[in-house]
């Protein structure tokens, strides 16, 4: 029997008796949207195949790895505990066993029992065991709700998508984009915007066969703390595009954007930096926020930016046992020196290129726990029959 079978609605009852017969010497119960990285990129947990390899560590080396687990959903909603650090977050049973690390060293303690301030022993990237890293074949879209229509995914679709995540309004031939900047900086960066719109809509009228004009004005207005970017239409933005705009409306990471080549993500990634940063008269620092239904959008930026070696982050929160709002505070000028980024907008490169906040002093090594949260969630079981391996769950050895 193949240790790497996975259990969903259409694994047979003789596979699932063999299942609950076998010794579970090691199983955890987390969220089943708890992000892992696999050969192809970052999935949810629930969307892991009986192929896919995880990384995960070797024991008691702890080299990195690829290794298989076993999973299965409960019907049912369950307790869990939601720990938000500086560099990720994940959530778990409450006596799932996680690392911290103090003045004695790395010591194991359940979830339960970590406290806001602990600092979470999570996995320095090495160098990626060998393997093909990211597909190389033509990425492309599913829109929701579009039966099989798809829509080639390139740069220009991937920063807009980054982008559109910060859509506060949308009419029927109207967009609003929550933005944070100077009048003067603020135009030049919609003219960027126009373009890339212009290419998205010659784009969608190829792929639709459909006919849309270009946008009539785009117009900025500023407020006391935020400012918006107002596009307006000649006419009714169509249902293809409203289609794109559900997935920054429902806080989603497209499937697609997390498992193509980095250049594409890093297009989004850049969407995201460029609309969302904001400046902190109080720290002195750059600053993106997020709300809690952008939760997958800000753990997926986390998951990325520990991947590509940047640790110089730090992340607040409105209020550590019912957050509304959770600011990640991340040195830009680090990102640009290790990722090389395609900032858009000149107050982000301009950024980038400044001396490291003295903010940034309070930052760790290893994350601090900055909130702990018990909430009702959908609840996974991984089952792992090695014994010699481990997989790294949000970069959490579990």
């Amino acid at each position: 029997m193949k240790k790497e079978m996975r259990f969903d609605s259409s694994t047979s009852e003789y596979s699932k008796s063999l299942f609950k017969e076998r010794n579970s010497s090691y199983y955890t119960i987390v969220s089943p949207y708890n992000f892992v990285y696999t050969m192809q990129g970052f999935k949810k947990i629930n969307e892991l195949s009986s192929q896919d390899l995880v990384l995960g560590i070797e024991e008691p080396s702890g080299k990195l790895a690829w290794g298989k687990f076993i999973v299965e959903p409960f019907k049912e909603k369950l307790s869990l505990i939601k720990i938000t650090s500086d560099r990720n977050e994940i959530s778990l049973s409450s006596h799932t066993l996680i690392r911290t690390i103090n003045e004695k060293g790395s010591l194991p303690i359940k979830a339960e029992n970590v406290r806001i301030g602990n600092v979470l022993e999570m996995k320095i990237i090495e160098e990626i065991p060998s393997a093909k890293l990211f597909s190389d074949h033509k990425a492309s879209l599913k829109v929701p709700n579009s039966g099989d229509i798809k829509i080639p995914v390139n740069e220009h679709i991937a920063y807009l998508l980054g982008v559109l995540n910060n859509v506060v309004k949308s009419l029927p031939n109207t967009l609003a984009i929550k933005i944070w900047g100077t009048y003067d900086e603020i135009l030049h960066y919609a003219e960027i915007i126009n373009e890339i719109l212009c290419k998205t809509i010659d784009l969608m009228q190829k792929q639709y066969a459909v006919r849309w004009d270009y946008p009539a004005e785009i117009r900025f207005e500023e407020g006391p703390r935020y400012s918006w970017l107002i596009i307006f239409f000649h006419e009714e933005i169509p249902i293809c595009f409203h289609n794109l705009l559900s997935y920054g409306a429902q806080g989603i990471v497209p499937r697609t954007i997390r498992l193509t080549e980095e250049r594409i993500i890093k297009e989004y990634i850049a969407g995201i930096i460029d609309v969302g940063i904001e400046f902190d008269e109080r720290w002195k620092t750059f600053r993106i926020p997020f709300l809690p239904y952008q939760s997958e959008i800000r753990r997926f930026l986390l998951d990325y930016l520990n991947l590509w070696k940047v640790y110089t982050i730090i992340t607040k929160l409105s209020s550590p046992f019912n957050p509304w709002e959770t600011s990640v505070y991340i040195d830009l000028r680090e990102i640009e020196r290790k990722c090389c980024m395609p900032f858009k907008r000149l107050l982000t490169r301009q950024a980038a290129e400044l001396d490291t906040s003295e903010f940034f002093k309070q930052s760790t090594f290893y994350p601090k726990v900055r909130s702990k949260i018990t909430e009702l969630s959908e609840s996974i079981r991984i089952h792992n029959p090695n014994l010699l391996w481990k997989p790294l769950v949000e970069w959490i050895v579990l």
